[in-house]
């Protein structure tokens, strides 16, 4: 029995006023033809009751006073008018006009309809039922599984699989199920599973669910405001991705301009079967060099080299997907264990060198009042610096992004000349020279997405250190926190930016500076797995990701170079044990070569000795990828790697204080830019032919940038001067003052200069 109470008067009251007279729209004054009721059905419990409203066909509340009732069944269904509202009853109302008791009436579906005005409405079903006790959803027969407990999405030559399922009411153990209405049924995820009632010889309370994108999620049933149990539903996961060009392999050569290369991608789920449209992430190492398209189609837009991958990403495949154990329990992505080299010739397009100063910080006197800090363009085409961008702050870092889109500016100095370091802002150069600062987002950058699109910044002015994570398109930073001991120092991200591997210093005293500081552990983060510290290997100094991102390589200070699996951050697979490479001295940079070489099936990596050594090292990469194999890497693992030390050579310069370890865009030829000589040093990696190209004045150098043809290299100088190298003549061609005469005065890159603290380039980028 239902009885009337004051907070259930007061819901109605609510939410039910707009249909009254005076409280909905007003008459329209043309004639009633038609009227409706709502809801169009409705499911109620035994003794319950529920308000309707009633409009005509202008949309106007009709009054209550105007309106007769017909049940098909009066004995079941009463309407009686409560606070205004017509109010329905599963049963006989006390009252029609001033009801408080709703008596519960048999079960079963009545017709109601409304009449007013010598119109009729068309009849809605309530349908009156006994309390359901369980509300239980099931299979309608043992689901064929194609992969374990999973379905597969569809493929080339079948249809996607697909499971029936019923839903079940029960009251004291009696089946109820056709008394209590519609049933709805929902997904945590619509993405995995589609959701069918209609068609396809299903009942009322039955639903097909259909397998749509590899993942795993929930699904139940609801009816008369009972939820079931959910039942777990299962798209077979992608398993393996193997790209492949038109003619079978792995690499492409072509001039810029040419017509657009497609690659194709075999994306296989646990079952086996090929997917037809799997959603997998293209991405490429250059975007400039080579960008991709959303479906696998390269199109070589500059001169340069670049690897293209594909990933299944668990934020939109394999979606819902731990990793089996042992491996740590996270939310895996999926790479091919081969990426595409791609090759693209021809003559590069001019570019744009960007220079900027930290000389608004004198470091014998602390911040120069009244200073205002600038980039200065410097276009290829003239080498005449253009028009100045203003800087919020005194810059300590400067990065630019892979795609050419957007300079990152950090800024961290002391407030005093004997003071720490304090953090600002970021800011967001883009190529049109708009700047976007983020005065949440402080500290330095220390890594930046190829696509440009996110960054790490590290403020170490803080204890514990705060490192952000940087979305460029929201202007939004995720802090990430790391221990109190670690202070982020350098930051790589994947291709497809989903990944990103942060290397951390600890410092042995205090205060904290360069003189104690010791590598750190690493830290990986993605947005679904969020932070991670990863235990193994201590001391690392730089991570490379395999071009195919399925591996990453990882240098420490013990000597030594040690592969992983990036799905998981286990020690890769290796049929001759050679996971970890054992160099000569500690790598200090770490870079990956975008050379695949289709007879030997391998790519390179070249690390850099140091601190303050003068030799590197090239590390073969061999991929298990038969067919081919290649003895001795011959494994039934695709993920499989044999790596070793391909060539050692020394820049025969002695101890080098590299500031800058650069390579060439087609990788041909590694630059070393040092504090400590004149000079910036070579090693061409095809004719294992070494040089220097001496800068005219014979200052060091600071920082710099090649153009993506590596026939310049723009290098700022102690000397104040941005100086153009013509590196396939090994000369200082010509030296350029970044002042900008476009505006009255003239802009440098410091607007004050002073003698303790002259303004100089200290960060020269080059436009990809």
């Amino acid at each position: 029995m239902g009885r009337v109470r004051s907070f259930l008067l007061l819901f109605a009251v609510t939410a039910l006023a707009a249909s009254l007279p005076g409280c909905g729209k007003k008459s329209s004054g043309v004639a009633v033809t038609t009227i409706q009721i709502s809801p169009a059905s409705l499911s109620l419990e035994q003794g319950k009751f529920s308000g309707l409203s009633v409009t005509d066909n202008n949309g106007t509340a009709i009054a209550v006073g105007r309106i007769t009732w017909q049940a098909s069944d009066g004995s079941a269904l009463s309407v009686g008018v409560l606070a205004g509202v017509p109010t329905v009853c599963a049963g006989s109302w006390d009252s029609l006009t001033a009801p408080t008791v709703c008596t519960p009436g048999p079960a079963k579906a009545i017709q109601l309809t409304a009449s007013s005005g010598g119109a009729t409405s068309a009849p809605i079903t309530v349908f009156v039922h006994q309390h359901i006790e369980r509300l239980v959803a099931s299979p309608l027969a043992s689901p064929v599984s194609n992969c374990g407990t999973g379905l597969s999405a569809p493929s080339q030559f079948a249809a996607a699989g697909f499971a029936d399922y019923q839903v079940l009411a029960t009251n004291n153990g009696n089946d109820i199920t056709s008394t209590i209405g519609p049933i709805t049924w929902n997904s945590a995820s619509s993405t995995v599973v589609t959701l069918t009632t209609a068609g396809n010889g299903l009942l009322f309370n039955q639903v097909r669910a259909t397998a749509k994108t590899p993942g795993q999620t929930s699904f139940f049933a609801t009816a008369a405001g009972a939820t079931s149990a959910p039942l777990t539903f299962t798209t077979c996961p992608v398993a393996s991705i193997a790209l492949a060009t038109s003619t079978g392999g792995h690499s492409l050569t072509f001039p810029k301009g040419a017509a657009a290369q497609t690659i194709t991608a075999t994306v296989l789920d646990a079952a086996g079967v090929a997917l037809t449209s799997p959603p997998i992430t293209w991405s490429s190492t250059n975007p400039t060099v080579a960008p991709v398209s959303t479906t696998g189609i390269i199109t070589g837009a500059q001169t340069g080299a670049a690897s293209v991958t594909a990933s299944c990403l668990p934020t939109n495949c394999n979606i819902g997907f731990l990793a089996p154990p042992p491996a740590q329990q996270t939310y895996a992505p999926i790479y091919p264990p081969v990426g595409i080299g791609v090759a693209v010739t021809g003559a590069a397009s001019n570019t744009t060198a960007y220079a900027a100063s930290s000389g608004c910080w004198d470091r014998a006197n602390g911040p120069v009042l009244g200073c205002l800090s600038f980039i200065i363009p410097i276009p290829q085409t003239t080498n005449t610096p253009g028009a100045p961008i203003a800087l919020p702050n005194t810059p300590t870092s400067m990065l630019i992004s892979d795609s050419g889109t957007e300079i990152y500016v950090g800024s961290c100095v002391p407030r005093t000349a004997t003071g720490l370091p304090v953090c600002n802002g970021i800011s967001v150069v883009s190529s049109a020279g708009a700047v976007t600062a983020n005065n949440s987002v402080t500290g330095d950058v220390i890594g930046v997405a190829s696509s440009g699109t996110k960054a790490v910044v590290s403020d170490t002015s803080t204890t514990p250190n705060q490192v952000f994570l940087y979305d460029q398109p929201s202007n939004t930073g995720t802090q990430l926190l790391l221990d109190p001991a670690d202070h982020a120092k350098s930051a790589v991200f994947s291709a497809d930016a989903f990944l990103v591997y942060i290397t951390t210093f600890q410092c042995t005293g205090s205060p904290c500076q360069t003189s104690n500081e010791v590598p750190g552990p690493v830290y990986v983060f993605d947005s679904i797995n969020q932070l991670r510290r990863l235990s193994a290997p201590a001391g690392v100094t730089d991570v490379a990701f395999h071009p195919s991102g399925a591996l990453v390589y990882m240098a420490t200070a013990s000597s030594t170079v040690t592969t992983f699996n990036t799905s998981d951050n286990t020690l890769a697979a290796s049929p001759n044990s050679t996971q970890t490479v054992t160099l000569p001295g500690p790598p200090q940079f770490l870079r990956a070569l975008h050379d695949w070489d289709e007879v030997a099936r391998a790519t390179r990596f070249i690390a850099l000795n140091g601190p303050n050594a003068s030799d590197a090292e090239i590390i073969s990469a061999t991929s298990a990828t038969p067919p081919p194999t290649v003895a001795p890497c011959s494994s039934s693992n695709l993920f499989s790697v044999c790596n070793a030390l391909d060539l050692h050579f020394d820049f025969g310069q002695g101890p080098l204080d590299a500031s800058q370890f650069l390579l060439s865009s087609d990788t041909s030829t590694a630059y070393v830019i040092p504090r400590n000589f004149s000079s910036v040093f070579s090693y061409n990696l095809q004719s294992q032919l070494k040089g220097g190209i001496s800068l005219t004045g014979a200052q060091p150098p600071t920082t710099g940038g090649l153009t993506t043809d590596g026939a310049f290299l723009y290098v700022g100088s102690t000397d104040g001067l941005v100086h153009v190298l013509n590196t396939a003549f090994s000369g200082d061609t010509l030296q350029i003052s970044p002042i900008s005469s476009t505006t009255n005065p003239a802009t440098a890159m410091c607007s004050i200069s002073t003698a303790t603290q002259p303004c100089n380039p200290d960060f020269v980028l080059v436009k990809p």
